[in-house]
């Protein structure tokens, strides 16, 4: 991963105090996963992929490179955050897709272990410094960061049938916890 990267990710979410490079079960990840913790709030941890931005991604009508963030209330643990996390960047890698705004995905199961969010939404960094949003500079495409928003099944279904700006606007009331993955659905 460029170092301009990560100093750009370190002077705005913070120095990473953990980096994963397994999951829960011991398996490799297609890309470190780094832990910065009090980010985006006092009590709270910020996940961020450090490396996916080494992969030039079509978004739209235009090339980028994107690293993807998590950020959850520190009490719930790790769970399978890391893993879910590297999941999503595996997706992009693959497809050779970045991650567009509004853009979701919904499962069978929950998408982190022990809670009721069964999809999730990708956003801009929501709750962050605006400057942490994108990045230019090192590469021709501009590093973009997204944010992956888990979603409760009432929400994604919200999604589907009002689209994706308005589930936006729920999900932005100061009212509703995004960092609380224990936390009712804003619909």
């Amino acid at each position: 991963m460029n170092g301009q990267v990560v100093e750009h990710l370190e002077r705005w979410l913070g120095t990473a105090k953990e980096t994963f490079t397994k999951d829960e079960h011991g398996r490799p990840l297609r890309v470190p996963i780094a832990a910065v913790h009090d980010a985006p709030h006092v009590g709270a941890i910020t996940l961020v992929t450090m490396g996916l931005s080494d992969y030039v991604l079509k978004w739209d009508t235009k090339q980028v490179r994107q690293e993807l963030l998590f950020a959850f209330w520190s009490r719930f643990g790790w769970r399978n955050a890391p893993a879910m996390l590297d999941h999503f960047a595996g997706v992009a890698i693959d497809r050779g897709r970045g991650f567009l705004r509004g853009e979701w995905d919904s499962f069978d199961g929950p998408v982190i272990d022990g809670t009721q969010l069964t999809g999730v939404t990708f956003e801009p960094p929501l709750g962050y410094m605006k400057a942490l949003t994108q990045f230019t500079g090192v590469y021709a495409e501009p590093v973009v960061m997204i944010s992956i928003i888990p979603l409760t099944s009432e929400e994604a279904e919200y999604r589907t049938t009002h689209g994706w700006q308005d589930l936006e606007d729920r999900l932005e009331n100061p009212n509703v916890d995004l960092l609380d993955l224990d936390r009712a659905s804003a619909v």
